[in-house]
């Protein structure tokens, strides 16, 4: 039996028109991104694609585009439900993550960024294959479509190239998609058609900002439906708010804001270590949250895993992310004003960032539909200092404990009753 897999490179990104290596790092969508993700979709809908699974890698700039293209195949609008395969994931760079991509060696990379902790290029193409034959022997699926990243698809399409009679070339541009037929019986991928969107930049006002229709809300409406039973509306609610751990970014100090970067491996055993700090404060969420950025997610499983909930499902929310600095992005932290300075709340807005104020809104917002929802009694969410710094010092947070840090994985500990939060402590877990 053959069955048919669109596999599709991401959007343009922040980074990609910045041209920084972006492998297990990741930035926002640009304006010219979703209209490629669009272009995307309607093309799909135009020749009647029309999947039952949605897969791809775990980073925001894929989501996104799995979001924006499937929103294209339905009448409503409403994008189709994906899931997130770690298998999926970009080409690592290592220690060159967010660095200018004229530092790369010349193509073929091969092993050149494993002595800097990045990928080998066969163990990629080796991964692709791997993670899309599992994907595609899977008994329910017969028409699929995965978002990944050019790197990581330009791998797998050389892999592929003894069974394909359309062949990759260099350069494979955003969102462009590729038809590949599986053959169940042999194992065997066949690339049998690509399409390239041609969406001219000229045509797309501002089209290298950072599309904000994406930053807003986004995502967030799946807290409208309860998924359990109502608790004691009576009773006070409780909001563990916790940091992300070290990042790459972190580590480098760099700004990170919208765009993301891995754990280090510091910021792993930090997530451990506050895990178990929060198992003994016998802590007992029967729901958690995290933002849309990889670095929140990564840190929530690792703190489910220690508090014995590893199989509670969790949401990821645009409203909970960090802070945008806009054209910022991924420079040296030394560019930034001084957080003391009466200018800072508003100083990105020209650079395509965020005011402070609308940060601490979304912020107060997405936390209070969280703790208004009849089935929550304590939640475990994780964010970023920015943000999670803003919501703390909005006029309406009742402030029991004073804030000394912002340390990675800081946790706030919110009780919530009769609309009000009152931070009651703030811990920060040894590192």
């Amino acid at each position: 039996m053959k069955k048919t897999l669109y596999l599709m490179r991401h959007g343009q990104t922040l980074f990609n028109v910045q041209k920084v290596d972006q492998g297990a790092s990741d930035a926002p969508l640009t304006r010219l991104g979703v209209a490629q993700a669009r272009a995307a979709g309607n093309h799909l809908a135009q020749i009647g694609a029309a999947p039952d699974h949605v897969f791809c890698s775990p980073y925001e700039r894929t989501c996104d585009t799995a979001e924006t293209v499937t929103s294209c195949l339905t009448a409503d609008g409403t994008p189709l439900p994906y899931e997130r395969v770690w298998g999926l994931r970009e080409f690592s760079f290592g220690s060159y993550e967010g660095k200018d991509s004229y530092l790369n060696p010349s193509l073929p990379f091969g092993d050149k960024f494993v002595q800097f902790g990045g990928d080998a290029q066969q163990d990629v193409a080796d991964r692709m294959v791997a993670t899309l034959t599992e994907l595609m022997r899977r008994p329910d699926v017969q028409v699929a479509l995965a978002v990944s990243h050019g790197a990581a698809v330009a791998n797998f399409c050389r892999a592929i190239a003894e069974w394909s009679p359309v062949k990759y070339h260099p350069g494979i541009k955003n969102c462009s998609i590729f038809t590949v037929e599986f053959d169940e019986e042999t194992g065997h991928f066949s690339c049998v058609d690509l399409f390239e969107p041609d969406v001219p930049a000229d045509s797309v006002p501002d089209a290298t900002a950072i599309d904000f229709s994406l930053m807003h809300g986004a995502g967030d409406a799946a807290l409208d439906t309860p998924d359990g039973p109502a608790v004691d509306p009576a009773a006070p609610k409780t909001t563990w708010l916790v940091r992300h751990a070290e990042t790459l970014f972190n580590a480098q100090n760099k700004v990170q804001g919208w765009c993301d970067s891995p754990l280090t491996e510091r910021g792993i055993v930090q997530a451990h270590v506050c895990g178990c700090t929060l198992a003994a404060l016998g802590i007992n969420p029967d729901h958690a949250f995290c933002s849309t950025s990889f670095r929140a997610s990564t840190t929530l499983e690792i703190l489910l895993s220690e508090i014995g909930k590893d199989a509670l499902p969790y949401l990821r929310l645009k409203g909970l992310r960090e802070a945008g600095f806009g054209s910022f992005e991924g420079k040296d932290q030394c560019l930034q004003p001084s957080m003391l300075d009466p200018e800072a709340d508003t100083y990105y807005v020209p650079y395509g960032g965020e005011a402070r104020a609308d940060i601490a809104d979304r912020m107060y917002r997405t936390l209070k539909a969280i703790a208004d929802r009849p089935d929550i009694h304590e939640a475990l969410v994780v964010g970023s200092r920015g943000s999670a710094t803003s919501f703390f010092y909005r006029p309406e947070v009742v402030r029991e404990a004073e804030l000394k840090s912002g340390a990675n994985c800081i946790i706030y500990h919110y009780e919530y009753a009769d609309g009000t939060f009152i931070c009651k402590e703030i811990i920060v877990p040894e590192d």
